[in-house]
């Protein structure tokens, strides 16, 4: 699992990829980093988890719509995002990844 730049994730970001919006003071934020990193793992690469730091990229915050914290998005090759509302488990996040990508071999 990566953390990137903002810059990396703006509006004309392209994926695949899962893009997790974390703070730093969120207790389910901080709950959520290992099944992240459990879900890159299971992934092998085929589709990169990747966070950004809501604290030190508000802009992206308000341009993504996040309300609240973790919040979790699968960005498509065209760049259009997917919100996650499902359980926030290192299998859930990677089924459901693979199922948004149309399909990926993993681990």
């Amino acid at each position: 699992m990566k953390t990137y730049p903002a810059s990396r994730w703006g509006e004309r970001a392209r994926g695949p990829a899962v893009v997790a919006v974390l703070a730093t003071w969120c207790g389910h934020c901080t709950r959520a980093k290992p099944e992240l990193a459990g879900a890159s793992e299971r992934l092998g690469g085929a589709v990169p988890v990747l966070t950004v730091d809501a604290d030190r990229h508000p802009a992206l915050v308000d341009a993504w719509g996040v309300q609240g914290f973790p919040t979790i998005f699968f960005v498509s090759t065209l760049g259009e995002r997917h919100e996650y509302d499902g359980p926030r488990t290192a299998k859930a996040i990677a089924d459901w990844a693979c199922a948004e990508s149309g399909g990926c071999r993993r681990r």
